[in-house]
């Protein structure tokens, strides 16, 4: 469960309703529209890419009539209206995401190239990419259905959008919907014109070519056998689905060993968000306290919590000699399954006696990628 997860199901079902639309529903449907794009605006603002990629396909061809409809603007107000939490949230935090944005254009630099290139290798190695390419020929190509040509606009503005501002290759995820619907419709109908039975074997082949991606993104495979492929795989999210409880229970470890006077205000913080969730989530069966962390969303959720006494997992600790009076490490998080997560064999370490201001350390800790 991701916000990405969220993102792709709103972003994919605002464009079917809007491709609903421009084939001749009422107009009323542009309300539901603004509903599923203010929703999905709550889970993550890369939608704002679509936004601006159906409003430039409008703009565009004939569509341009919905801009004077009031439905449409009805639609608009919708959206607005749910999306209003979280933008008033971002005005009064001083728009932390262009800071998360700026922050991971810097750590994780992202070429034009790369991100077409990542296309590639996340929609598959044959099916996907050659998918991808006819559906932008399918929907931008020369042809009479107007609406096709609206769609086909809005998908490629919303991935200019991703290409100037250095986006993540997979924001792109959820064009791939559309863009597959249109890519197997072209490749339908050039099939439909070969009759020898030679062409019967190519989508036969094409799926063939997926399977092996199949054990990249489901969980189908033993953890032993897993653990062998991860070098092969194209991407390393399998990591942070496994050692969660473990790391969980050697923190807890390090709590129970302490004297109590030692634990009296003890909070467990890390680097790293997913970290965090994994001590709340199964800290308080093994009697942890919350954690607290200063990455990303996390870091907003307290806005100057207490640093002192603290367990600490993922942060070097060097840097903590020089704020507290007492260090004391427990080596690094151990590996219990055939798959270690991407805390394993990070510094965990108990300190107490903060010689600085927690406010000041607070700062310190806050990091955004």
């Amino acid at each position: 469960m991701q916000t990405v997860s969220v993102d792709q199901f709103l972003w994919t079902a605002s464009a079917a309703v809007v491709a609903a639309i421009l084939y001749g529903a009422r107009a009323g449907m542009w309300l539901p529209v603004g509903l599923l794009i203010g929703l999905g605006m709550l889970a993550k603002l890369t939608i704002l890419a679509w936004v601006l990629g159906v409003l430039a396909g409008l703009l565009l061809t004939e569509a341009r009539a919905w801009l004077t409809c009031s439905r449409f603007w009805l639609g608009v107000a919708a959206a607005a209206v749910c999306a209003l939490p979280v933008l008033v949230w971002q005005a009064t935090h001083g728009w932390p995401v262009l800071e998360f944005m700026a922050a991971s254009r810097a750590d994780n630099p992202v070429t034009p190239w790369g991100f077409l290139a990542m296309q590639a290798g996340m929609s598959g190695p044959i099916m996907g990419p050659l998918l991808l390419v006819g559906g932008f020929v399918f929907l931008l190509g020369p042809s009479e259905d107007k609406a096709r040509r609206t769609l086909g606009w809005a998908v490629a503005v919303a991935w200019g959008v991703f290409l100037a501002t250095g986006g993540k290759p997979y924001y792109a995820g959820p064009t791939y919907p559309l863009l597959f619907a249109g890519g197997a419709v072209l490749a339908e109908r050039l099939l439909a014109r070969r009759t020898h039975v030679l062409w019967r074997a190519v989508p036969v082949a094409l799926l063939v070519s997926q399977v092996w991606m199949v054990p990249a993104f489901l969980p189908v495979l033993p953890p032993a056998q897993l653990a062998g492929r991860l070098d092969r795989l194209p991407h390393d999210d399998w990591h942070n689905t496994f050692g969660w409880e473990d790391l969980a229970s050697q923190a807890a470890s390090v709590c129970h060993s302490l004297p109590p006077a030692d634990r009296e205000g003890l909070r467990v913080l890390t680097d790293d968000y997913g970290t965090a969730g994994a001590i709340d989530f199964y800290g308080p069966a093994l009697g942890l306290p919350p954690a607290v962390s200063g990455h990303n969303g996390y870091a907003f959720w307290e806005t100057s919590p207490a640093l002192d006494p603290l367990i600490v997992i993922g942060y070097g600790p060097d840097g903590f000699r020089r704020n507290y009076d007492l260090v004391r490490e427990y080596g690094g998080v151990e590996r219990a399954e055939p798959i270690g997560n991407e805390e394993t064999g990070e510094p965990l370490f108990y300190c107490k006696g903060l010689q600085t201001s927690a406010e000041e350390l607070w700062a310190a800790l806050r990091h955004f990628d």
